[in-house]
């Protein structure tokens, strides 16, 4: 899969979109023409708005990307927000999928990928590591087997143990950063208005479908980015869309807002959603793909 990085030019009016584009034209460089036209707040950045996937870009760029697509400048492209000129400035092809457990996988090669494995494995299953340690020709199929456990079901299990692992940060180890006052952290708020009306944490920035590209952008790729929801189902799919512009480091609040008014805040109100309520914010990584 292709990785790109893009900077854009975003002006309010078709005709400003006309006179930027004539100025690069004249090969005038695209930071300059950044500086005298565009609106957008990684104006500071000279355009940069950090790396993102060939298939989850925030424009419509009209064209298959490829490698000999770098340096090419596309628009003007109209969206709800008004007209971006977009410039690819990196692009490099890279594998984006997660560590997943197997069957078939040795267990020396998943404990080392996963420490955790054997006290998971332990806890949930009473699967015993041997004394003498696993054996080259040890797979998570045949240990299953031994300890007559169900191959599929442990695999689920420890896939996604492993996700939560990487991914999620406990109410409680939040509170502790919160009070740290790291400039690294930001959390963001991906629920709706009416929930956060009803509890939430003072710090976080509410980023809706109208305010989604705004606030990506103001955002240091380098921060540490935590997704407040409800209860965190909805924030994996977030997660991988912020993953696919750049940010290394997103997690999820565990157990989402509800959680964190249990364990942390129980001043703050709680609330249920129906399963049919007709929203999950997905509809922010939509609009941004068209």
């Amino acid at each position: 899969m292709l990785s790109i990085r893009i900077s854009q030019i975003l002006t309010s009016r078709e005709e400003d979109s006309q006179e930027a584009m004539k100025e690069l034209e004249k090969n005038i460089s695209f930071s300059t023409v950044v500086e005298n036209f565009s609106v957008c707040p990684s104006k500071k950045n000279e355009g940069d708005l950090g790396w993102g996937y060939e298939n989850n870009l925030p424009f419509p760029l009209g064209e298959k990307i490829t490698l000999e697509s770098r340096g090419k400048i596309f628009g003007p492209i109209p969206t709800k927000f008004g007209y971006h000129i977009v410039k690819i400035t990196e692009i490099r092809e890279e594998e984006t999928s997660m560590k997943t457990f197997a069957k078939d996988m040795p267990m020396l090669e998943l404990v080392e990928a996963f420490p955790d494995a054997n006290s998971l494995l332990f806890n949930k299953f009473s699967v015993i590591k041997p004394p003498q340690g696993y054996a080259p020709s040890d797979t998570l199929d045949s240990v299953c087997l031994s300890h007559g456990k169900p191959v599929e079901e442990v695999t689920e299990f420890l896939n996604a143990e492993y996700a939560k692992k990487r991914r999620v940060i406990t109410p409680e180890d939040l509170n502790d950063k919160i009070n740290e006052q790291s400039e690294r952290l930001v959390l963001l708020d991906i629920r709706e208005q009416w929930e956060c009306d009803i509890a939430k944490i003072d710090s976080a920035l509410h980023i809706t479908s109208e305010n989604s590209q705004e606030v990506v952008s103001n955002i240091a790729k380098g921060k540490e980015v935590v997704l407040i929801d409800w209860k965190e189902e909805r924030a994996p799919s977030f997660q991988k869309w912020m993953m696919g512009f750049g940010f290394i480091n997103v997690k999820t609040l565990e157990g989402g807002i509800d959680a964190w008014v249990e364990k942390v805040n129980p001043k703050l109100s709680r609330y249920t959603l129906d399963s049919d309520d007709g929203y999950r914010y997905e509809d922010i990584i939509d609009e941004n793909k068209n």
